[in-house]
Parts: C-alpha cells; structure tokens; sequence
C-alpha cells in the first residue's frame, strides 16, 4: 500500500479480481507487486482467466507416488480456480501410452495449454507435436518427451540423481572390481534412463574397475522387482550393489 498510496480496501480489489476499478489503478498495483517480487494466484488467474484454459493429464493407479502427485496439483490449483482460470484434470494410466495418446488427441478446442506425464513413445509424441502445431502449449510432468516439440519439462533433474545415487556408492562400497546392477521399472520412462546414464557416467569416470549391468524392467510389481533382486544376488558373486529406479 505504501508503494502505491492506495488504500487497502482497493489494492484488495485488484488482487483478487473485483470490478470497480480502473485500468491505471489495476497498473499501478501490479507493478508494486513485480517490485516487491510477488506474484499472487489471484492476480496471475485474473490475467489469465478471460483467454487461458488448462488441461491435465495427471498419472494415477496404485503407485502411492501418484497419490501424492494429485493431492499437490489439487491443492495447487484450488486457488486459480476459484479466481476464475479454467482447469480440468483428469487421471490416465501412466503406464498406457495408447490410453496417453489417446488423451491427448482428443483435446478439445478451447483448451490452450496442457500439462500432461510424460512417456518416451512415438504416437505421444505425435500427439504433443499435433496439440504444439495447432498452437496448443505442452508441458510434460515427471517424466519427459524430449524428442516431441513441448514447450517445458516441469520435474527433477534425473541425469543429476543418477549422479547422486552414484556419488552415494562410491562413498559405501569397498575399493576393486565388482558390479552394479541397474533395475528400471520400465524403459519407456525417459526420467529412469536418465538416471541410468547419470549413474554410469560418474561411476565410469571414478571408479572404472566397477561394470555398472542393466538388468530386465520389472514392471509395476514389487513382488516382481524383489524376485528380481533375490535371483542377481543369488547368481553373481561380483555383485556390489543394486541401484532399484522406479
């Protein structure tokens, strides 16, 4: 208020989108609020509401992490909601990407932008560029396509963790030769690949006498990857460690 001399009642109607107020005042509001680097969910909804529609395309099945992956985007978008931008979000099998693709061509007119999880597969990517082409903004969430033409990846740098994962062998396992499995979920994720080939850079450039061993995917199933565990441990006297993605 003491950077735009306006009284609180007014700077209140700025911030969360009411009328009566002019176009200079609604200027001069917002530019104390760049100034003082604050970038509310009213204001930004208010900006936006009039032209901007958003679909997502959140994961969802038994794995707990999709669980709370959904109750953040919820808790997230609550707010622009109820300032006014439109957002639908509706649950896919993250592991279909038929069911992906699916979603994604049947994104109706209207909708300028889409968040969506991310799978390393030629009909999705068609999908994102179709959606990209027609002027439909895509960001992939978690897992990336980044041989599609989307505008951002929104989700942890995966090259980097498998460093650290690496990092974290080095300082745990005994000096000689050995080996270290690498057990994925599934291959179509580009985000477990990365950490793959981010674990196997560092451990070949500190430890070279370590071979790091892509193993089989396991799928979905713990019981599936524990079996899996259980049968390298029991067949290679080599074994140093086994670094478990997904």
């Amino acid at each position: 208020m003491r950077l735009t001399g306006l009284s609180r009642s007014t700077v209140d109607r700025v911030l969360n989108s009411r009328p009566g107020v002019r176009a200079d005042t609604q200027a001069k509001v917002e530019r104390a609020l760049v100034e003082l680097g604050y970038s509310p969910d009213a204001l930004f909804a208010r900006q936006m509401r009039d032209t901007q529609s958003l679909q997502i395309i959140a994961p969802e099945g038994a794995n707990p992490f999709f669980d709370m992956l959904r109750k953040g985007l919820d808790a997230a978008v609550a707010p622009l909601i109820r300032s006014g931008l439109k957002i639908n979000i509706d649950g896919v099998d993250p592991y279909d990407p038929d069911a992906i693709s699916w979603a994604l061509e049947r994104i109706p007119v209207g909708i300028t932008a889409v968040v969506t999880v991310g799978v390393d597969n030629e009909d999705v990517g068609a999908a994102i560029n179709a959606l990209e082409d027609r002027g439909v903004r895509v960001v992939t969430l978690v897992s990336d396509v980044p041989m599609a033409k989307r505008s951002a990846f929104v989700g942890q740098d995966n090259f980097a963790a498998g460093r650290t994962e690496g990092r974290l062998f080095l300082e745990v396992l005994a000096p000689g030769p050995g080996e270290i499995a690498v057990l994925l979920g599934h291959l179509q994720f580009r985000h477990m690949l990365d950490r793959q080939s981010g674990l196997h850079q560092l451990i070949g450039m500190e430890r070279p006498e370590l071979t790091v061993v892509p193993s089989r995917p396991y799928g979905t199933d713990p019981a599936d990857a524990l079996k899996l565990v259980k049968s390298l441990i029991a067949k290679q006297d080599s074994l140093k460690a086994v670094y478990l993605g997904g």
